[in-house]
C-alpha cells in the first residue's frame, strides 16, 4: 500500500514536459508495483480459498461447484475455434466473473506449443466479449452456458495448442493444456477452405463471361443461423496459373447485405465475380476472397485452388452429364427416398411383413400409399425441401409429436428416416456403396423403460443385391440372408 501511495505522489509532482526517460523508467516502476500487488493479493485469497495457483479444470471445479467443459476444439484455415460449456452446479444461481487475460496477470492465457501467445475473442451471452478484463456472468443453478473463443493461428500449419485458461472470480485458473485441434468439416472439394465452423463452403463452377470470371459457390448453414453478408474491401484477389493477381472482385452471397434466417442444412447460393480477366488466362492457382456474416461476426475467409475457368457452353455441358449422372444413382423427387430410380410409376415391397403398394407422378413425386392419397397417409401434413422431396410427414391428427422425418445426404440420397410414433422412436440411418445402392442399415435399440440390466444395442442389416432390373433398381436382394423382392412399373 505505501508503495502504491509513493507512486502517486511521484506522479503529482511530475511536469508535463519531463523527458522521455524519466516515463519509461517510471513504466518499470509501475509494472513492479503492479507485480507486488497481485502477488500479495493472490496469498491473501490463497489463505482464505484456492488462491489464483494453476489447477485442472477438474480440480477448480470441485472447490468452486463452477465445472468448465472443453466440447470443441475446430481448426479451420488459420483460425482455432474452442468451445466450452460452464455450468453452475450448485443449487443457487449466481454472478461470476469470468476472464481469461486477468488484467493484474503477467501470464498469457492462449499459447501455443511452443509459448508463443495468441491473441483471441471470447463470446457468450450472444456478444462478444473485452478478454482484459473480467465481467460479470449470471449462472443460472444447473443450466449450461455456452462460452466461444476465436483466435488467429497465424498459419494453417498449426494443430494444437499448449494452453488454455479461463478465469473465473479473477483467482480459480481452469487450465487446458495439449488441445489437439480438430480440421473442420467445410466442405466437400478439396479446393477449397474456409475458416468457419459455423457454415460449409463448396466450389460449384467457374465460368468465363467475356473478360470476367463468375465463381459460383454455395455456403451451408450448419445450424440455423441469422446472417447478413457484407463484404471487405480488402483481402481479396485472384492468382493465375503466371502469378498475376486480379483485385477487382465482387460477390453476392444469399439476400446479401439484408439480414436473413438461414435454415440449417440448406444451401444459400452465392457468386463471385472476377473483373477483366484476360481470355488467353483460364487457370487459376488461388483465390481469396472475405466478407462478414452477423455484422459483428469475425470476418470468413474462402479460398479456392487449382481451378479452371469454362465457357458457359462448356459449363452447361458438364452440369447436364453430372445431372444425368446423378439421376442413375439417385432418383428424382420421392424416388430417393425409397431407393429407386428412372420413371417409376409404382413399386410393391413388403416391409415388417405387411405389402406396401406406392405410386408417383412422372416427377418422381410420391402420391399414394395402398390406395390412399398422400394427404390421407400423413392427415396432419407434409412438409418437403426446395427440391420437391418429402423431408417430413405427420400420421396422426390427434399426435401432433408423431413424425417421419427423411434426411438426405450430400447427394441427394436418404441419409436417415426418424419414425416417432406410438410414443417410441426408430432411427434408421442408411449406408450406400459406389453405385448408389444401399449395403446396410443401421437401427439403434433402446432398453426398455426400468429395465436396469439391459444396455444399449444396435440392429445392423446388411443388404446383398442379388437381381436388377433394366433400369438399375434392384427387384430381389438378401437381408441378413432373407430374400426380399419387389415388383416396379414403369411410365
Amino acid at each position: 500500500m505505501k508503495k502504491i501511495i509513493t507512486i502517486i505522489i511521484m506522479l503529482m509532482a511530475v511536469q508535463v514536459n519531463a523527458d522521455a526517460q524519466f516515463w519509461k523508467n517510471l513504466g518499470k516502476a509501475l509494472e513492479e508495483v503492479a507485480k507486488t500487488v497481485v502477488e500479495g493479493s493472490s496469498e491473501s485469497n490463497s489463505s482464505k480459498s484456492s488462491g489464483n495457483s494453476s489447477m485442472s479444470a477438474e480440480q477448480a471445479a470441485k472447490q468452486t461447484g463452477l465445472s468448465v467443459e472443453l466440447t470443441s476444439a475446430i481448426r479451420a484455415d488459420n483460425y482455432g475455434f474452442l468451445t466450452f460449456t460452464l455450468k453452475n452446479n450448485t443449487s443457487e444461481d449466481r454472478s461470476v466473473a469470468l476472464s481469461t487475460y486477468y488484467y493484474l496477470d503477467g501470464a498469457k492465457s492462449l499459447l501455443l506449443p511452443d509459448g508463443t501467445a495468441l491473441e483471441y475473442e471470447m463470446k457468450w451471452g450472444g456478444k462478444w466479449q473485452d478478454n482484459l478484463l473480467p465481467e460479470k456472468l449470471n449462472l443460472p443453478a444447473g443450466i449450461p452456458v455456452k462460452v466461444f473463443v476465436l483466435t488467429n493461428l497465424r498459419n494453417d500449419f498449426v494443430t494444437s495448442l499448449g494452453r488454455f485458461r479461463l478465469i473465473l472470480d479473477g483467482k480459480y485458473n481452469y487450465d487446458f493444456k495439449n488441445l489437439e485441434l480438430t480440421p473442420a468439416n467445410n466442405s466437400d472439394s478439396e479446393k477449397m477452405t474456409v475458416n468457419s465452423k459455423d457454415v460449409k463452403v463448396d466450389f460449384v463452377s467457374c465460368v468465363r463471361e467475356g473478360k470476367n470470371l463468375a465463381i459460383k459457390i454455395k455456403v451451408t448453414p450448419k445450424e440455423d443461423l441469422s446472417m447478413q453478408f457484407s463484404e471487405h474491401t480488402t483481402g481479396n484477389s485472384l492468382y493465375d496459373a503466371e502469378g498475376n493477381i486480379y483485385k477487382n472482385i465482387q460477390a453476392k452471397v444469399g439476400n446479401g447485405l439484408e439480414a436473413y434466417n438461414y435454415e440449417a442444412g440448406v444451401p444459400i447460393n452465392g457468386t463471385i465475380v472476377v473483373y477483366d480477366v484476360p481470355a488467353n488466362q483460364n487457370k487459376f492457382s488461388r483465390l481469396q476472397y472475405v466478407f462478414e456474416a452477423n455484422g459483428d461476426y469475425y470476418p470468413y475467409t474462402i479460398k479456392i485452388k487449382d481451378f479452371v475457368a469454362e465457357t458457359a457452353q462448356t459449363a452447361l455441358n458438364s452440369s447436364e452429364a453430372k445431372k444425368q449422372e446423378a439421376t442413375k444413382l439417385v432418383g428424382k423427387g420421392d424416388l430417393a427416398a425409397f431407393d429407386l430410380r428412372g420413371n417409376v410409376k409404382q413399386v410393391t415391397t413388403t416391409e415388417d411383413g405387411k405389402q406396401m403398394v406406392r405410386t408417383f407422378d412422372t416427377n418422381g413425386k410420391w402420391i399414394t400409399c395402398n390406395g390412399q392419397t398422400l394427404a390421407k397417409y400423413y392427415p396432419a401434413g407434409i412438409k418437403r425441401d426446395t427440391k420437391g422431396r418429402i423431408i417430413e410427414g405427420h400420421p396422426d391428427l390427434t399426435e401432433p409429436d408423431f413424425v417421419h422425418n427423411y434426411k438426405y445426404n450430400a447427394k441427394g440420397q436418404l441419409e436417415t428416416l426418424i419414425l416417432n410414433q406410438d410414443y417410441y422412436t426408430r432411427v434408421l440411418s442408411y449406408t450406400y456403396d459406389g453405385a448408389g445402392n444401399i449395403t446396410q442399415v443401421r437401427e439403434p435399440i433402446e432398453p426398455e423403460p426400468g429395465d436396469e440390466d439391459a444396455t444399449p444395442g444396435e440392429v445392423v442389416v446388411k443388404y446383398v443385391i442379388t437381381a436388377k432390373d433394366s433400369q438399375g433398381n434392384w427387384t430381389e436382394r438378401k437381408a441378413n440372408g432373407t430374400t426380399e423382392r419387389r415388383k416396379i412399373v414403369y411410365y
